[in-house]
């Protein structure tokens, strides 16, 4: 498949495997409160942006957990691992938001900047593809990330499944 098929290919599929938050949701260690009883506020915010059922509520714990997130890894020992996985799954989880509520330009934004931290990510390829094509803009960028996002979930399909 070429171009815009892909794009058509996607469309049919539906849209990302992200957007659900299924495959999104952050490391186990993370969710745990601490030695203290206490759950951090990165994880709190964390959470209101991937579950909250409103949107404007989700962006601002988006955001705010964006500004969290070099304080939640500093005392973690992939702290740099985490903290690029952190960038972008905040980021396509706004990308996400942004498209329901039909924000086409807020959401390539967010999916570009998710690329930026993890552009092999099939999920993020996938966001990046399906967001223009909704929107009938940058079929061109749309389908190179169509074409990425499905040679990137063949490879990951092959291995885990």
């Amino acid at each position: 498949m070429h171009g815009k098929s892909l794009i058509l290919f996607f469309a049919l599929l539906g849209a990302p495997a992200m957007a659900s938050g299924q495959d999104a949701v952050p490391p186990p260690m993370m969710m745990w409160p601490d030695a203290s009883g206490k759950v951090s506020d990165f994880a709190k915010t964390y959470r209101s942006c991937t579950k909250d059922s409103y949107a404007l509520r989700q962006i601002a714990a988006c955001d705010a957990a964006l500004k969290l997130v070099d304080r939640e890894v500093e005392n973690l020992p992939n702290k740099q691992e985490e903290r690029i996985w952190f960038l972008a799954s905040l980021n396509l989880h706004k990308s996400i938001i942004y498209r329901r509520s039909d924000q086409f330009a807020d959401a390539i934004k967010s999916a570009d900047i998710a690329a930026i931290y993890l552009p092999d990510a099939y999920q993020i390829q996938q966001q990046r593809c399906w967001v223009r094509a909704v929107a009938n803009t940058e079929l061109e960028t749309a389908s190179e990330a169509c074409s990425k996002a499905f040679s990137k979930a063949r490879g990951h399909a092959s291995r885990h499944g």
